[in-house]
């Protein structure tokens, strides 16, 4: 599989410098793929549909088929984001990617809440005509009500906590990303004033 930048280069009809920043790119990109797979694989791994994928990673389709299919390979990016999805599904468990795309099962529980609360206003309001077996159902309908409004409260610290163990995560990584960069700066200031 060639490099991004060689997929780069046959676009341009001639090659591009190769500063030394494109070649580390290009190695993390390596080590990257060595860690994790190859796109599919990772796909795979993550529980994502080719569709799926394409909007965590805010990419079009038909890129991502140009990365599997036609032996191209994705830009650094694509596998720097993948590596932390995958790094945060360890660091997280029960973190889905779904959480991302803006569907969790918050959304679910809600529509099942309401749900039950249409299905048993209904039965409400016509109960007098009822016979013992639609009133057992009455009461099973609540019951799941009932469960469902439970269910939801659990879901609801599960993302809570879910929330603030992704923010202490995001809040590390970009902490450990600015003492690097501050770090580097300072070797930088020593070295250009000797």
């Amino acid at each position: 599989m060639g490099s991004f930048y060689d997929a780069e280069k046959a676009g341009e009809g001639r090659a591009p410098a190769r500063s030394s920043l494109r070649l580390k790119y290009e190695a993390q990109v390596e080590i990257a793929r060595k860690q994790l797979g190859d796109l599919e694989l990772i796909r795979m791994k993550l529980g994502l549909s080719a569709r799926k994928i394409c909007q965590l990673l805010l990419v079009d389709p038909s890129a991502w088929s140009r990365w599997t299919r036609d032996g191209q390979s994705a830009p650094p990016h694509v596998w720097r984001a993948l590596q932390w999805y995958m790094m945060l599904q360890e660091k997280v468990p029960g973190l889905s990617p779904e959480y991302f795309l803006g569907r969790s099962t918050e959304t679910a529980a809600l529509h099942l809440k309401k749900e039950m609360e249409l299905r048993y206003q209904a039965i409400e309001q016509g109960q007098t005509l009822w016979s013992g077996q639609q009133k057992q159902l009455l009461q099973e309908l609540k019951s799941k009500l009932e469960q469902a409004e439970q269910s939801e409260q659990q879901l609801q610290m599960q993302i809570q906590n879910l929330e603030k163990k992704v923010f202490r995560v995001y809040f590390s990584i970009v902490l450990i990303l600015g003492i690097g960069l501050f770090t580097a700066a300072l070797y930088h200031l020593k070295t250009s004033a000797n």
